[in-house]
C-alpha cells in the first residue's frame, strides 16, 4: 500500500533550483563587468625594492658611479619588471626607467672607451713622428747656425724636439715658417722635461743637428 503523498519510489528526491548553478561552475560574470585586477603579493608588502635602486643606480651612474651603476641599473631594472609582470612589485614603470637607463649610460660608457682609445693613439702617433729623426732634413733651411725660441717641446725618454722659428746666427735674419729639430740625450734635450728658453743647432748639408739647449 503506498503512503499518502508519499514517493513511489520510496525514498525524497531533492529539488535543485534551476537558477543555481551547480558548486564548482566556472561561470564567467556577467558581460559588461570588469574582470578583478590580480591580486599584488598576497604573501606580503609588495616588493619594490629592486626597481627603486635601479633608477637611483640610472641616476648615480651619471655623477659617480660610472659603468658599475650601469651594469646595476640593467640587473636591477630586468628583475625589478619581472616582479612587477608577476604581481609582486607594483612599481614596474620606476624599474623599467631605471633598466632604461642603465643601458643609456652603457652605451655612452662603450663611446666613451672608444674615443679614449682613439685619442691616446692618435696622440702617440703625432709624438712618435714629432721624435722621428726624419724631421732635421726637413727644415728648408741653408747650411749654417741658428738659435731658437721654442714654443713647442715634446719629451719622451731620452728623445726630444722642440719646434718655433729660428734666427740664422750669422745673417741674424730670421725663417718665415716654423721648423721642428729632434734630438736625443741631456746634451741636445737638457737636463728638464720643459721648454728650454733657447735651442741652438747647426745646418749642414741640408740636416739640422742641436747643439746646445739653454
Amino acid at each position: 500500500m503506498l503512503a499518502p503523498y508519499g514517493n513511489p519510489f520510496g525514498r525524497t528526491t531533492a529539488m535543485s533550483d534551476p537558477m543555481t548553478p551547480p558548486p564548482g561552475d566556472p561561470t564567467p560574470p556577467p558581460p559588461g563587468l570588469p574582470m578583478p585586477p590580480p591580486p599584488v603579493n598576497s604573501m606580503g608588502a609588495p616588493q619594490n625594492g629592486l626597481g627603486t635602486a635601479a633608477l637611483v643606480m640610472g641616476i648615480l651612474q651619471f655623477f659617480c658611479l660610472g659603468t658599475i651603476g650601469s651594469i646595476l641599473a640593467i640587473i636591477f631594472g630586468k628583475i625589478g619588471m619581472n616582479k612587477a609582470k608577476q604581481g609582486l612589485a607594483t612599481n614596474g614603470g620606476v624599474a623599467k626607467a631605471g633598466f632604461w637607463l642603465g643601458i643609456v649610460g652603457l652605451i655612452l660608457s662603450v663611446l666613451g672607451i672608444i674615443l679614449a682609445v682613439v685619442l691616446i693613439a692618435t696622440g702617440v702617433k703625432v709624438a712618435s713622428d714629432s721624435l722621428d729623426p726624419a724631421q732635421n732634413s726637413t727644415t728648408g733651411l741653408v747650411d749654417g747656425n741658428y738659435e731658437m725660441s721654442p714654443n713647442t717641446s715634446v719629451h719622451i725618454n731620452d728623445r726630444c724636439s722642440f719646434g718655433g722659428t729660428p734666427v740664422n746666427v750669422d745673417t741674424q735674419t730670421p725663417n718665415a715658417s716654423s721648423v721642428t729639430v729632434v734630438g736625443q740625450g741631456p746634451t741636445q734635450c737638457g737636463a728638464d722635461m720643459g721648454t728650454p728658453d733657447v735651442v741652438l743647432f747647426t745646418v749642414s748639408g741640408g740636416v739640422a743637428q742641436i747643439v746646445q739647449v739653454n
